[in-house]
């Protein structure tokens, strides 16, 4: 139960009304006391009653948590996103800076993964915007690849470079 609390504080510091959960939970705490009351009493018949309440207040417990899970996710989801399209965007930019083909390549692929992600989070397709995502930042990481090859092989050839040598 402690940590069914925990997660109504988390929801109601995150925005959430929690008044209905949170009473919810103090009715689903009194009715498993009653129904060990009354089990201590002999008293099963009305021990059952108490636990199938319980049983079905459990269910709207576990229906809030899960659209609560749900909301969390997809608020975490929507905030990778926006991360990754600034990523994505200074990449570009880097890309473009030195004209390094390989780079942009791997970036369109990466914007579309990510316009897929978009898309699939809107229509709640979860496992979908995580399949999207993964293919997004393994183009990102492409991209970036390519830029230090590019990074290295200008410096290699420049610290190549024949340099005078001055005799005094």
């Amino acid at each position: 139960m402690q940590r069914i609390e925990n997660i109504a504080r988390l929801a109601a510091a995150a925005g959430y009304n929690t008044t209905t959960f949170e009473e919810n939970i103090q009715t689903f705490t009194s009715l498993l006391d009653k129904a060990s009351s009354n089990i201590e009493q002999k008293r099963f018949e009305a021990a059952s009653d108490n636990l199938a309440e319980a049983k079905t207040l459990s269910g709207r417990l576990l229906t809030f948590l899960n659209n609560f899970a749900a909301d969390l996710k997809t608020q975490r989801l929507q905030t990778y996103i926006n991360q990754t399209e600034t990523r994505l965007a200074t990449l570009r930019e880097k890309a473009e800076s030195v004209s390094n083909t390989a780079s942009l390549a791997a970036l369109d692929n990466a914007e579309s993964s990510l316009d897929n992600a978009k898309e699939y989070l809107e229509n709640q397709k979860l496992n979908e915007t995580l399949t999207a995502l993964t293919s997004s930042k393994q183009s990102e990481e492409e991209a970036v690849k390519y830029l230090q090859t590019a990074a290295s092989s200008t410096d290699t050839t420049s610290r190549s470079a024949p340099t005078a040598i001055q005799t005094p």
